[in-house]
């Protein structure tokens, strides 16, 4: 089975207008977990920062999920690919962190399970 290499995550492809692109799968990171996301809730900060101006080209948007983790990090302990995860990271910069995508990482302090 092939490894899949790219995802599909809400950017800002212009000052004030974001769109669905297809952007490259982060590499999981010592301390985060990679997520298949599942659901995401829309906040005033989300749609501020397109509507706004205040995200510039290039940044990817979302904050709130939950999903499915798919890898760990060598550091992460307290997740296991497969465990159902909910969680919050602030989108709107150009790190490439975000929510409103397929697939994310994860930063374990602020990420919770769901039983």
């Amino acid at each position: 089975m092939t490894e899949i290499s790219t995802t599909k995550a809400v950017v800002v492809v212009q000052l004030k207008m974001a769109g669905v692109c297809e952007v490259l799968l982060p590499k999981v990171r010592d301390d985060w977990v990679l997520v298949r996301i599942k659901a995401v809730a829309i906040n005033p900060t989300d749609w501020k920062h397109v509507a706004y101006g205040a995200a510039d080209v290039g940044c990817r948007v979302g904050c709130d999920y939950s999903g499915i983790v798919e890898q760990v990090g060598k550091n992460v302990t307290n997740f296991s690919k497969g465990d159902r995860i909910t969680g919050w990271i602030h989108g709107g910069y150009v790190d490439a962190i975000c929510l409103f995508a397929d697939h994310q990482l994860c930063r374990c302090v602020l990420t919770f399970s769901i039983s």
